[in-house]
């Protein structure tokens, strides 16, 4: 198998990267609302990494077509999945791959249930961050990708190493996914509340908070089956200090968009519901955030 077109659902700020980087070596499309494509094609992207580089992939509102051998990028915000997928669900072909980039627990079975057994759908991790300076110019702190086991992973994994977007096949898929969530559930909510860069919630003063917060994820984990290292609030502790990014939930607090809490904490709270395990912490931060996109909504 070999992907001759790539398609990126969702031109947010992850979006965006992932799309201008592999249009060096590819042919990108990027798909979102007419404002944000009108902005690609009339100036492009602009990249900062520890250098500044635009890029001039493809954007459309309306997609007419997907091409065989195309590869489709989900990286619209979680709670839009549904909504994205149907606008082009009649388009797929037999060999389209659908891999889902987004934060959160869950992401799949939306996707699996509105596609049925159309077409393969597999998900992946981004460890990093990214934040728009202006429209059109983003920063992007580049790390990793990290990739569910499959059989188009690894050309997958080719394909983005080969465009500077460094990239691995997980042996322990469900317990990085599982980390990556603890960690969301720690410095999304928070970063939002207080309105600050992700290293700033790494105060002293909170250290209490964050560790209620990952024992409960590690109590829920481990109802579901899936054991994570009980040491995991001093790793976090230690890697949130070295980010200097906006979370996506801060940024979507800012703007006034809905955040995806639900796929969060908010699923943390859902899962202790069915094992009966209470998750005090998670669910106060999942209503604070529900709050201020309450707020947001009334002005």
């Amino acid at each position: 198998m070999n992907f001759n077109n790539i398609i990126v659902v969702g031109a947010g700020v992850i979006g965006s990267c992932y799309g201008a980087l592999l249009s060096q070596k590819n042919d990108v499309t990027l798909v979102d609302n007419k404002e944000v494509t009108d902005t690609i094609n009339a100036k492009g992207i602009t990249i900062i990494t520890d250098v500044e580089k635009k890029f001039f992939p493809r954007a459309q509102f309306n997609l007419a077509k997907i091409l065989p051998n195309t590869l489709i990028l989900l990286t619209t915000k979680a709670h839009q999945s549904e909504g994205a997928i149907k606008q082009i669900i009649n388009l797929f072909q037999e060999d389209t791959v659908i891999l889902i980039l987004q934060n959160g627990l869950g992401n799949e079975e939306v996707v699996r249930r509105t596609v049925g057994d159309r077409v393969k759908v597999i998900r992946g991790i981004v460890n990093g961050g990214a934040w728009q300076v202006e429209p059109g110019k983003i920063n992007f702190i580049l790390r990793e990708t990290v990739l569910e086991p499959t059989v188009p992973a690894g050309i997958i994994m080719d394909l983005f190493n080969d465009c500077g977007l460094p990239t691995r096949v997980s042996k322990d898929f469900i317990s990085e996914l599982w980390q990556k969530l603890v960690l969301n559930c720690v410095l999304n909510p928070l970063t939002a509340i207080f309105r600050v860069r992700n290293y700033q919630i790494g105060s002293p003063a909170l250290k209490n908070l964050r560790h209620k917060i990952v024992e409960e994820c590690i109590s829920i984990s481990e109802a579901e089956g899936v054991n994570l290292s009980h040491n995991l609030a001093d790793k976090i502790d230690q890697a949130i200090l070295s980010y200097t990014n906006f979370s996506s939930m801060y940024q979507d607090v800012v703007k006034g968009r809905k955040t995806e809490i639900d796929f969060l904490n908010g699923k943390i709270v859902d899962l202790a519901k069915k094992h009966n395990i209470p998750t005090s912490y998670n669910e106060v931060l999942t209503d604070l955030i529900k709050f201020l996109e309450y707020a947001n909504e009334i002005g």
